[in-house]
């Protein structure tokens, strides 16, 4: 998806003349998705190695108790793996939220340098020799 971006406008006279031009700010320098996408790229990381080394840390516990401890036929090891089992499926569940964050990060942007690029166009059309204004090309 490709983010929005500034434009500059250029406001001409009555004669067609360019008298006056001015280009928006670009929205990154206020949000920029991809410094949130990197963040929460970390934070996933970290997560997901945390959840890891937790998991088997616990399977490792497990192996030396497990004959030691038997509730009702059912081994200490088989509770801890559909516990870690489980405990797997978090970072799924953690990603999917992010990329919802990192998806509203975008539309904030967008919805931003939309404003701002209006105002970038105002600001050219409120000059009182401007007669109309355009877009430049890209």
């Amino acid at each position: 998806m490709a983010l929005k971006g500034p434009i500059t406008y250029t406001g001409y006279d009555s004669e067609g003349k360019a008298v006056a031009t001015c280009t928006a700010v670009d929205a990154n320098t206020l949000l920029d998705p991809q410094e949130v996408k990197t963040a929460i790229d970390a934070v996933v990381k970290a997560f997901n190695e945390t959840l890891t080394n937790s998991m088997n840390g616990l399977r490792d516990l497990t192996a030396d108790t497990d004959e030691a401890i038997v509730v009702k036929g059912t081994k200490l090891t088989d509770t801890v793996n559909q516990t870690a089992d489980e405990i797997g499926k978090i970072p799924e569940q953690v990603e999917s939220s992010f990329e919802e964050l990192y998806q509203a990060s975008i539309e904030a942007h967008d919805y931003i340098q939309t404003e701002i690029n209006k105002q970038a166009h105002d600001a050219v059309q409120a000059r009182s020799d401007v007669q109309y204004v355009e877009p430049n090309e890209t």
